[in-house]
C-alpha cells in the first residue's frame, strides 16, 4: 500500500508534464529532451568480512567473491514559461546482485535484510529513480521548487545525502532518492538557503522503516572563493511502533539534528570542520528516553607544489555513544548521511562498509595521496576505529585499517576504480565475532556515464 500511494502521488505529479510542455505560453522553444545515465559493474573480494567469525542476516559467511551490476536511465525536459524554468525528469534503477555479496545481505534475487525485517525476500531489479517537476525562478523570483521522487544530498553528507534503497546491488547503490519530496532553495547574495519536506522508504539506519519523515532547513554562507559556512536544523519522524512497517523495529526515533561546518583554504592547507547536535524522543514498548548525543568530525588537508601533486590529509570522526551511567539516550542517530567521497562517511572499506555504523564509534584517519594527471588519483589510508563508549568486557579498540584506493577517469563518461585493503582486528571487535583473524579485500568498479 506505501509503495502504490508514493506511485500514485509521483504519477499525479508527471500527469501535469504533458499540459505543461505542451501549452505553455509565450515562452522560448523548448529545448531537446535529452537521456543520460549510467552503468556500473563491481566486483570485490573480502577474506574475513567479520574477523573470522560468521554474525550476519543468515548467520554464516558470504561467499569470498562477488559481483554487482546497475544501472540508471532519465528522461529530461526544459520549457521556458511565463511563470520560470520548468524541468521535469523520469528515471528508473535497473540492478543485480551475484552471489551472495560481502555484507551477508543480498544473494542473486533473495535480500536477507527484507526478510527479517518481514518484506519479501524477492528482490525487486527495476525501480523507480526519478520523478520530479521543478520550477526555476518561480514566479519571477529568487525560488527553485523542486516536487517529487528526488535525490537530495546536502553539503558535504553529513546529515543529508540521499535515501538509499538496499534491494540489490548494496555497493554501488545507485539507487538513493526521496520516494515524495517537495524542496525549495533560494540564494540572496551570498546566502544560499534549503528547505524541504521528504518522505523516506525502507529507512536503512534503522529496521528498513517506510513512511519516515525528514524536514527542515540548511543555510550556506560565502565568504569568498576560499571560505564558508553551513548550518542545519533537520527533523526525522519515525512511525509509532503500532504503524511500524517492519518487524525488527523496537523503537520510535523522532531526532532533531542541529548542524554547523565550515571550510577554509589558507595557502596549501585546506581546514574542514562539522559538528551536529541532537535532541528529541526515543521511544519503545514499555518506556520513553530523551536524546542528548553528538557527533563532529574535522580534517586538515596540505597540498605541496610539486610534481605528482602530493598531498596529506588526517582526519578526526566521533560519534556519542550510549552510557551506561546516563538515563538519557546518548547514541548519535546517524539521520540521512551518505557517502560523499572516500571516508565521507563511510570510514573505511572494510570497517566502515560493513561493521560499524556511525554510532558511538571514534576514528582516525591518517592519508597521503597524489595525483599524477588530472584523470588519476591515488589513496592510501590508514585508520584506527574505536568503539566511543567501552563494551561489556571493557575494550574499545575495534579495528587498524589500510586502504590502498585508485581513480582514474580512463576517457570522458568512463570511470574505473580499483582498491585494496588490509584491517587487523583489535579487542572491542574480538569480543562480539569470537575470532580475531584478519581481513582482506580487493575491489573493482568500471562505470560509463553518458
Amino acid at each position: 500500500m506505501y509503495r502504490l500511494r508514493c506511485s500514485i502521488i509521483n504519477f499525479v505529479v508527471f500527469l501535469f508534464l504533458v499540459p505543461i510542455f505542451g501549452f505553455a505560453e509565450d515562452v522560448e522553444k523548448s529545448s531537446p529532451v535529452t537521456v543520460s545515465g549510467k552503468l556500473s559493474i563491481f566486483s570485490r573480494y573480502t577474506d574475513n568480512p567479520y574477523f573470522g567469525g560468521e554474525i550476519n542476516y543468515k548467520g554464516s559467511k558470504p561467499d569470498d567473491l562477488y559481483g554487482e551490476i546497475a544501472a540508471t536511465v532519465a528522461v529530461t525536459a526544459k520549457q521556458n514559461t511565463d511563470i520560470g524554468l520548468l524541468t521535469g525528469q523520469l528515471g528508473v534503477y535497473m540492478a543485480q546482485t551475484i552471489g551472495d555479496d560481502f555484507y551477508g545481505l543480498i544473494k542473486n534475487e533473495t535480500n536477507t535484510a527484507w526478510d527479517a525485517a518481514g518484506y519479501d525476500s524477492e528482490s525487486e531489479n527495476v525501480l523507480l529513480n526519478q520523478a520530479w517537476l521543478k520550477l526555476s525562478e518561480a514566479f519571477g523570483s529568487s525560488f527553485d521548487i523542486t516536487v517529487g521522487r528526488q535525490d537530495i544530498a546536502l553539503e558535504k553528507g553529513f546529515i543529508v545525502w540521499g535515501n538509499p534503497r538496499l534491494e540489490t546491488a548494496a555497493w554501488i547503490n545507485f539507487q538513493q532518492s526521496f520516494p515524495f519530496a517537495v524542496r525549495v532553495d533560494n540564494k540572496f547574495g551570498n546566502l544560499s538557503t534549503t528547505a524541504l519536506w521528504a518522505q523516506a522508504e525502507r529507512y536503512d539506519k534503522d529496521a528498513f522503516e517506510n513512511d519516515v519523515k525528514l524536514y527542515g532547513i540548511n543555510m550556506h554562507y560565502d565568504f569568498n572563493e576560499d571560505a564558508y559556512i553551513y548550518g542545519s536544523v533537520f527533523r526525522k519522524d519515525e512511525p509509532s511502533l503500532d504503524d511500524t512497517s517492519s518487524d525488527i523495529d523496537t523503537q520510535e526515533n523522532n531526532t532533531t539534528s542541529y548542524d554547523l561546518g565550515a571550510d577554509i583554504k589558507y595557502g596549501k592547507f585546506q581546514f574542514e570542520l562539522e559538528g551536529a547536535y541532537q535532541t528529541g524522543d526515543v521511544i519503545t514498548a514499555s518506556d520513553k528516553f530523551d536524546r542528548d548525543a553528538y557527533a563532529y568530525w574535522g580534517a586538515v588537508t596540505y597540498r605541496f607544489e610539486a610534481n605528482l601533486n602530493p598531498y596529506v590529509r588526517g582526519s578526526y570522526f566521533y560519534y556519542s555513544g550510549d552510557d551506561d551511567d546516563s538515563s538519557d539516550i546518548e547514541a548519535y542517530d546517524p539521520m540521512f548521511s551518505g557517502m560523499s567521497g572516500w571516508n565521507r562517511f563511510f570510514i573505511g572499506e572494510f570497517v566502515g562498509e560493513n561493521q560499524l555504523g556511525n554510532s558511538n564509534k571514534e576514528a582516525f584517519v591518517y592519508e597521503v595521496g597524489m595525483s599524477p594527471t588530472e584523470s588519476l588519483n591515488v589513496a592510501l589510508m590508514y585508520i584506527t576505529d574505536n568503539l566511543a563508549e567501552k563494551n561489556a568486557q571493557g575494550n574499545k579498540h575495534w579495528a587498524n585499517e589500510i586502504d590502498l584506493l585508485v581513480d582514474y577517469f580512463i576517457a570522458e563518461g568512463v570511470y574505473l576504480h580499483v582498491g585494496f585493503g588490509y584491517a587487523m582486528p583489535g579487542k572491542a571487535a574480538e569480543d562480539l565475532y569470537g575470532d580475531d583473524a584478519d581481513g582482506t579485500f580487493a575491489q573493482c568498479q568500471l562505470t560509463y556515464n553518458f
